[in-house]
């Protein structure tokens, strides 16, 4: 009866461990929508115990096709009820403030031409990029350390590679650390693996307050030596304003961790239109996934 709304909506899915809720979706649906990569982010909301849904988190997601978040706010989830949905967005505006820093205090390589501070003076047609003359040249980690001129709060960081498109030097694995002191920072604001191209890269991260930003890069697209960056980009006060496309795509299926099954038909709709669900029941230590159309009871 619905078979046509399960092939038009991203399939939210859940898996419960260890206190967390893990979510994953496959976002292709949303992709390319009338052959257009059109899409830019993930709007995430819950529902607690049965409560309105609300916003819990922005995801940027420019290059993947599966996507994943790890909700480890959720409480006891023997007694809780939780539910997700989820968004995709074509278009993202964030009001917010610059932050610039002011000067390099450590940098491990640099080219003759290709300073550090290329990586923050507002240019894309210049970048900063390490020794690759050399032979051999150095390798990785590669490390960029920036004082910010007093403490400052991040919320966005923004990795620009080299605007050439040439991907020389393009960082993979990266963690950003931010410190009032560069004798001890402490632990990582941002660590991870950035898709494997030349786009533009987009981190999104919890407030952090310090004066000195470090980067230390850990590899290269291609596993070349060389680490580069044309910019550099970092914001506070950042307040994202999106916009949803009107298709049934855009919207993902209800996932739920439910602690006692209903007994009674669960309905769930995006806008007027309905939305399969997607239960975990928990039961003891063993948990069961089913799957129900909307209307079908359970």
């Amino acid at each position: 009866m619905y078979a046509w709304l399960l092939a038009s909506v991203m399939v939210l899915s859940l898996e419960v461990q260890a206190g967390t809720i893990s979510l994953a979706w496959d976002d292709y649906h949303a992709q390319y929508i009338g052959g257009q990569d059109q899409h830019r982010f993930f709007v995430l909301s819950r529902s607690d115990n049965g409560g309105p849904f609300s916003q819990i988190k922005i995801i940027l997601d420019f290059d993947q096709n599966v996507s994943t978040y790890d909700d480890t706010t959720v409480g006891d989830l023997a007694a809780n009820d939780y539910c997700y949905t989820l968004r995709a967005g074509i278009e993202v505006f964030f009001a917010r403030d610059a932050v610039m820093p002011v000067s390099v205090v450590y940098v491990d390589s640099q080219e003759d031409g290709s300073p550090a501070i290329a990586a923050f003076d507002g240019s894309l047609a210049t970048f900063w990029h390490t020794e690759w003359i050399a032979n051999p040249p150095p390798g990785y980690p590669h490390e960029l350390q920036l004082d910010l001129g007093s403490t400052r709060t991040l919320e966005l960081i923004e990795y620009y590679p080299r605007a050439d498109g040439t991907p020389n030097g393009t960082i993979l694995d990266y963690t950003f650390y931010l410190s009032d002191s560069t004798a001890s920072w402490g632990s990582p604001i941002a660590s991870g693996t950035f898709p494997a191209n030349v786009s533009p890269k987009f981190l999104t991260i919890p407030q952090a307050s310090g004066r000195y930003l470090r980067l230390v890069a850990g590899s290269e697209i291609n596993g070349n030596p060389w680490a580069s960056i044309a910019e550099l980009k970092l914001f506070t006060n950042v307040v994202p304003a999106v916009q949803f496309p009107d298709h049934l795509s855009e919207a993902s299926n209800i996932a739920c961790h439910v602690h006692t099954p209903p007994t009674t038909p669960v309905f769930y709709s995006q806008g007027s239109i309905p939305l399969p669900f997607q239960a975990d029941f928990l039961t003891g230590e063993s948990q069961e996934s089913i799957r129900k159309h909307l209307g079908e009871g359970l």
